[in-house]
């Protein structure tokens, strides 16, 4: 199968061997693959890291990369509600645990704090 194809970079005319060949040459689909690489790339640092809390529903920038510092997250809390993630988790996952018993939240508050300072 022979097919007559335009190159998407140099637009020279060739003959594609595949049915997926869309470039004349190595030298073509490097180029390619590098300006889509390095377009994806900056789209991913254009994007800047959200935490939606469960609790008040509000959406936070945060201003360091979760992934990255995985302690500041752990130990993030929600500058509108004041409740650290590891309760707006707790409550994400389990049904049972609601919000407003005050011995309960202060119990799940220290146990969270505790959790993340202690790592066993």
């Amino acid at each position: 199968m022979q097919l007559k194809r335009q190159c998407k970079i140099c637009d020279k005319s060739f003959t594609a061997i595949k049915s997926t060949q869309f470039f004349c040459q190595r030298k073509c689909f490097k180029k390619d693959y590098y300006q889509r690489t390095k377009l994806k790339l900056a789209e991913l640092e254009k994007r800047t890291p959200v935490f939606n809390c469960s609790v008040c529903g509000t959406v936070s920038t945060l201003d360091f990369d979760p992934m990255k510092d995985q302690v500041a997250f752990g130990l993030f809390i929600c500058p509108s509600c004041g409740i650290p993630r590891r309760v707006a988790l707790a409550q994400e996952n389990h049904p049972d645990f609601k919000l407003g018993n005050p011995y309960l939240e202060q119990f799940v508050i220290q146990s969270a704090i505790i959790s993340t300072l202690d790592p066993q």
